[in-house]
């Protein structure tokens, strides 16, 4: 049978501190290793790589390529403080005969990559995480927010070139995709309100929990977290977030402070990297002289992550951007009650089934946190609903996989009508 051959890219700049895009790529790469694709499907894996060949053992079959494009990188000062850069960096980007160089250099780079691709006789090329893929071959490309143009204008979305970046993005790349899958129907609703696409080239595919739910903790380790963090069992709230304004730390930090006057044993446990504004976030906390009672815990692993899940009394993540959030999903699942923005991706996936605030209202994401407070809050009922909606709904990867080949089986007939490509 002449199969369709479908290369899967994994982008080797997503480490662990990009948190959910990181989650996302592992679990997705992971789910698709282990699953049986319809016959007519040959899938494979892209793997892009700076000096060392990347140690992963796969079921499926792998190609490696070399690149300096994939040296391992930080992030600038631009992006990550929403500030400006240096004078030198400054000219360096906005200098044209240099970019034009830059440009023409990437440009060959990826001109050799996609010759490689090709030799392997791979027909359609689908980047689990977004990111410009410029190559001229079919692309498959994930859309999970356009967070620049569906929310406020924070500094990460639109200091800098950082909204150029977005905009180039979506207006030269996605409008070229094969095919765009969308986390959400909401994604796909708020996508097509921003950019017109001819609707057969938009698929759902369901965002999903990361495979940190299924991590096993003993005890002996929880107990030894809490009380290394200084924490009791149901005795803090959760928000696990990198430090970007859109993420609201500030708003939570000012809700929580009512919380600590009226319940002074309960803490507020922060846990993600400080993508530059953490610094202002801390102030804020010593300012309303909250320092006791919130804990600023960085990166943490899977496994504490786990703990503090399943031993918080709520998740709560008052977040600006969606339309959906993985935590969410995760916190269902390890029994732990949801307080979450009130966004329409989130009630796609949760229903009636959390606490919904108001991200701008402060003294709404204080309600929501003293309604887990109440005593007459019916805990285990609230965890167990929310634990159902999130189990049986198509928010899961094994749907996903099941989605992935419906949809490469969709293509078939319309990649086939083309030959190889040369």
């Amino acid at each position: 049978m002449d199969k369709l051959r479908i290369g899967i890219i994994l982008d080797p700049n997503i480490n662990s501190n990009q948190g959910g895009a990181f989650s996302y790529q592992y679990s997705l790469m992971e789910g698709i290793d282990k699953y049986s694709f319809s016959e007519n499907l040959d899938i494979l894996f892209i793997v892009l790589y700076h000096k060392n060949k990347p140690i992963q053992k796969f079921q499926k079959p792998v190609i490696y390529i070399k690149s300096p494009l994939f040296s391992p990188k930080s992030p600038s000062r631009e992006t990550k403080k929403g500030s400006n850069p240096s004078p030198f960096l400054w000219y360096f980007k906005k200098s044209i005969w240099i970019r034009s160089m830059v440009d023409m250099i990437k440009k060959w780079l990826w001109i050799d990559i996609e010759n490689q691709i090709i030799k392997q006789e791979i027909e359609i090329v689908f980047p689990l995480v977004p990111r410009i893929i410029p190559i001229n071959m079919p692309l498959i490309l994930n859309h999970w927010d356009i967070g620049h143009l569906s929310t406020y204008a924070f500094p990460e979305f639109a200091s800098g070139l950082i909204f150029n970046e977005r905009e180039r993005y979506y207006q030269d790349h996605l409008k070229k995709a094969f095919l765009i899958l969308c986390e959400s129907e909401s994604g796909i609703r708020e996508l097509q309100k921003f950019y017109p696409f001819f609707k057969q080239r938009i698929e759902l595919l369901p965002i999903f929990p990361s495979s940190m739910v299924h991590s096993s903790v003993d005890s002996e380790m929880d107990s030894h977290i809490l009380k290394e963090w200084g924490l009791r069992k149901r005795a803090f709230f959760f928000y696990p977030a990198q430090f970007w304004s859109h993420k609201n730390h500030y708003n939570l930090v000012r809700s929580f402070e009512d919380i600590s006057k009226e319940f002074p044993d309960v803490k507020l446990v922060l846990s993600g990297y400080d993508m530059g504004n953490m610094d202002y976030i801390k102030n804020e906390i010593e300012k309303r002289k909250l320092n006791s009672c919130i804990i600023l815990t960085g990166f943490v692993k899977i496994e504490i992550l786990n703990i503090f899940y399943k031993n918080a009394l709520a998740l709560v993540m008052p977040s600006f951007l969606g339309p959906t959030n993985m935590p969410i999903m995760e916190a269902a699942l390890l029994n732990c009650p949801v307080i979450c923005s009130d966004l329409e991706g989130h009630r796609e996936i949760m229903g009636d089934t959390a606490i919904y605030v108001d991200p701008e209202d402060f003294q709404s994401i204080y309600k929501g946190m003293k309604r887990i407070l109440n005593p007459d809050f019916n805990r285990e009922d609230f965890i167990q609903n929310a634990f159902n909606q999130v189990k049986n709904s198509k928010f899961s990867l094994p749907n996903i996989l099941e989605s992935l080949d419906r949809i490469f089986l969709k293509l078939y007939p319309i990649r086939k009508t083309w030959g190889k490509l040369s």
